[in-house]
């Protein structure tokens, strides 16, 4: 027999027990001799379910598995290696595997596989009494079951039997074996990891965990966030469609209890950021799940474990009839698995829809139209349309009601309407023209009807009152437009009376009035605290004058006034004088001591300007 001639692996033996197997039956005088070739540094990296380095020379230095088993083959099925990459974007996608099982062949390491959750890994080797006696019965030698090689993992999924586990010596030449045959010594007891508060679960977990090894495919993230907000509103843990924290943290203590969750290293005390780990699994956030919070989930929310292991590529796009493609004359719809997949798990219902996608509604309304998509009426509890009142507004749009009556009487939006022919396609059959002429007749109604007022429109007075209206009819009803318009005057000749102040008698009278106003601005300026300098737009702010009073100036028609704002602005040494006496008054007021640094924060100037006016003699 060839000293390194490895046995046929059995189903979802690990790559351990295989080399174990290969060791008994070689009689090898060290394990160290047979696993060297494997580029192995420490026996005990051979115990990992997920494999390690060495796994892309198991093929080289055991050619003969060769016949039976190739690179990928050892990775999907003989390693715990599918935890890993379930429940990410593209976790289904060929070329993605692939990726996978080069990096491990030539370089050893995973190239960029999703990061392993510390809940996976045992503290050492496990096993189940019950299937030890049934691999006797049926092979004639035990193995050691990759499903059972996961920290969560406390009871068989066939037996139901809590697993024992091996956790002195697991690695070295002297435990390089199979599982014990004899039953349960001292270093065979059972896990420590203790059972769910609710016994039932640990074989649901450890069912869902088989599912997901033995699957071909699994459930990408956003199916996983439809399923568990399904089910979170089937048990009433979602508020206005989104999970509540604190109902989720109450479901997970209540299932799970304290003990299990502190073994796992999950939080036992509440408070709002540690429930953000199990609120993530119905948000769009991330493109990957952690593995070992999605199965206990699932199971906590009552999901089929099978569910987990189901490829998320439903056949032909459609489940249930229940989405109907009826595209419009002459439209090009473009296929959207994505979201009939997300309508289907979330029962139609828009909003979960949206949520579950991370797109706003009216987004996935589009979405749904585009893709020629028709969905039976399905509103959620908080909805505020019957199904019934949906049917009529249907109704009544084939009918060609004016939008508005439709809107009054049911006291919606116009947004709306706009998704209705989501629920029947015949309302999508010219639906933006005819939403145009019902907003030309709106547009018609709103010239027509300020052109009868009885005042003298004109054109630009249209402009002027009606810009709304008019831009639309000028882009989308031109030659109405045009007819109407043909029908006004260009220019409305009118006789203009003149206005208070147009005379020379007025304009000294308010020249006076402005005056008197602008010498009381003068002296609030001076009070003002801090300091401001006086200036005539600062004049003319605080006495309220507008500042069209410099157009009358420019005509020559308010000379005092002129005269006042030209002699106004206060010379900047002045102004630095009492920005400087503010400065002291404050700092004095204080009780501070007068330094450089506290005058220049406290007035405000910059160094150099204070260098500047250093030699003031007045300061």
């Amino acid at each position: 027999m060839n000293r390194r001639s490895a046995p046929i692996p059995f189903e979802g033996e690990t790559i351990f027990s295989l080399l174990a197997r290969c060791f008994l039956r070689s009689a090898f005088s060290s394990a160290w001799t047979m696993v060297r070739p494997l580029g192995v540094a420490n026996v005990r990296h051979l115990v990992s379910p997920f494999g390690g380095k060495f796994l892309g020379k198991v093929l080289e230095v055991f050619p003969e598995l060769d016949v039976v088993l190739n690179l990928e083959t050892i990775i999907y099925r003989h390693t715990t290696t599918p935890l890993l990459l379930a429940f990410s974007e593209e976790c289904n996608d060929r070329e993605r595997r692939a990726v996978y099982v080069q990096a491990i062949g030539e370089r050893g390491g995973w190239g960029g596989a999703p990061r392993s959750s510390i809940m996976l890994h045992p503290e050492g080797l496990r096993f189940c009494a019950e299937c030890v006696a049934q691999d006797l019965r049926e092979f004639g030698v035990p193995y050691w079951h990759r499903e059972h090689q996961v920290k969560f993992v406390t009871r068989c999924w066939r037996h139901d039997l809590r697993l024992k586990e091996v956790r002195q010596g697991i690695g070295t030449e002297y435990k390089f074996d199979v599982p014990p045959i004899l039953g349960c010594g001292e270093d065979h007891a059972d896990v420590s990891i203790p059972d769910p508060a609710q016994k039932e679960l640990g074989r649901k977990i450890a069912l869902a965990v088989a599912s997901i090894l033995h699957a071909t495919e699994w459930s990408e993230p956003t199916r996983i966030r439809q399923l568990f907000l399904k089910a979170g509103a089937r048990l009433g843990l979602l508020h206005h469609g989104r999970p509540s924290r604190p109902r989720l943290w109450d479901l997970m203590v209540n299932s799970y209890g304290e003990d299990f969750l502190a073994a796992m290293s999950l939080p036992t005390r509440y408070s709002h950021g540690v429930v953000k780990r199990y609120t993530t699994l119905f948000n769009v956030g991330k493109d990957r799940l952690d593995p070992a919070i999605v199965v206990l989930m699932t199971v906590g929310l009552g999901i089929e474990p099978e569910e987990l292991g189901l490829s998320s590529v439903q056949p032909n796009g459609v489940q249930h009839g229940a989405v109907s493609n009826s595209p419009a004359e002459g439209a090009e719809l473009t296929r959207d698995p994505e979201l009939e997949r997300a309508l289907i798990g979330n029962e139609y219902v828009l909003g979960r829809t949206a949520t579950a996608l991370a797109i706003p509604r009216g987004k996935l309304v589009k979405r749904i139209i585009s893709a020629g998509i028709t969905c039976p009426i399905n509103q959620g509890h908080a909805a505020k349309h019957s199904e019934a009142e949906i049917r009529e507004m249907i109704e009544m749009l084939r009918k060609g009601v004016p939008r508005e009556q439709i809107l009054d009487k049911f006291s919606c939006y116009s947004s709306f309407l706009d998704q209705l022919p989501i629920y029947d396609a015949s309302l999508r059959r010219d639906a933006k023209e005819a939403r145009r002429e019902d907003a030309k007749l709106r547009n018609r109604r709103a010239v027509t009807d300020f052109i009868k007022t009885g005042l003298q429109v004109s054109r630009s007075l249209l402009y002027e009152k009606l810009p709304g209206p008019m831009s639309f009819l000028e882009r989308n009803d031109r030659a109405w437009l045009r007819a109407v318009m043909d029908e006004i005057p260009r220019k409305q000749v009118t006789t203009q009376s003149p206005s208070a102040g147009r005379g020379r008698v007025d304009d000294e009278e308010f020249d006076r009035a402005v005056l008197a106003k602008l010498e009381g601005a003068k002296e609030s300026a001076v009070k003002l605290k801090p300091p401001r300098r006086t200036t005539p737009t600062l004049a003319l702010r605080l006495s309220g004058v507008p500042l069209l009073v410099f157009s009358r100036m420019a005509a020559g028609r308010m000379p005092r006034t002129e005269a006042f704002l030209s002699e106004l602005t206060e010379s900047e040494e002045d102004y630095t004088y009492r920005k400087l006496t503010y400065a002291f008054e404050k700092l004095a007021a204080s009780r501070n001591t007068v330094t450089a640094t506290g005058l220049r924060l406290a007035s405000g100037f910059r160094p150099e300007k204070l260098r500047q006016h250093r030699d003031l003699g007045k300061v």
